[in-house]
């Protein structure tokens, strides 16, 4: 049977640019995939998500499916009263890809494997932070109060190992201690990734901000401006830095 849209299958073959490897790290988190009941041996592809992060989207559109179909579906209440946000979908098919993703242990139902390690030696080191950030932008959360200034940071997942494993990357470039916490939700155990900088938060959040934004041109802005405004209530008594920071907030918003 033909397919309905063209797949560029081999687009994880070979990880060799921020874009892949951001798309890769995202689709670990976020993405989801299963063998099709209506082709043979075909694999079916989606990524589902809510109308302001409507970008990731386009890029895997873009990247993997250029003529597919997103589908939107608009917000609504659901009959507990319960209010939903509209959302975006995108499938695509393919027989091979699933080969590719299997190279980095990445398997349908993989939020069930709970022994889940991923082959970092796969990436190449310029782009492991490409692929951290995808991770974060799918299954990482950022927030910052402007009426008490606090700021949190932390990243999810499934599998304790892979949790350690990020954290050791963490602490290996930053300085910081990684703190891996799990809390039973339903069947399994959620495992939270936080870190301890003592006195030197502000550096770290700083450093952060810098390896996963500087020069980048895949991530979520509105979890790059939590980062912003923190920094910029921080560097409020030097005017240079402020000033910088301040243009880019407003560019952003």
């Amino acid at each position: 049977m033909k397919r309905k849209y063209d797949v560029n299958d081999d687009f994880f073959k070979e990880i060799n640019s921020e874009e892949k490897a951001y798309l890769l790290g995202f689709f670990l988190a976020d993405g989801t995939y299963s063998l099709g009941s209506g082709c043979k041996d075909s694999y079916r592809y989606q990524i589902h998500q809510q109308e302001i992060d409507k970008c990731i989207i386009d890029w895997y559109k873009n990247a993997i499916v250029p003529n597919g179909n997103i589908v939107y579906k608009e917000a609504y209440t659901d009959s507990k009263g319960t209010n939903h946000k509209g959302t975006y979908k995108l499938r695509w098919t393919s027989k091979v890809m699933h080969k590719d993703l299997e190279l980095f242990n990445i398997y349908p139902k993989k939020t069930e494997d709970i022994t889940f390690e991923f082959p970092f030696e796969l990436i190449p080191e310029q782009f492991i932070w490409d692929f951290i950030r995808g991770f974060f932008d799918g299954d990482g959360q950022v927030s910052y109060s402007e009426e008490t200034h606090q700021f949190t940071f932390a990243l999810y997942g499934t599998s304790e190992k892979f949790m350690n494993q990020l954290g050791d990357i963490f602490e290996k470039e930053f300085g910081v201690e990684k703190r891996v916490e799990g809390v039973q939700k339903s069947k399994m155990i959620l495992y939270t990734l936080r870190f301890s900088a003592n006195q030197n938060r502000q550096i770290f959040i700083n450093s952060l901000y810098s390896k996963f934004y500087k020069d980048k041109s895949y991530f979520l802005e509105r979890k790059q401006i939590k980062f912003l405004k923190y920094l910029l209530f921080k560097y409020r008594d030097n005017p240079e830095d402020c000033e910088r920071l301040q243009d880019i907030v407003e560019r952003r918003e």
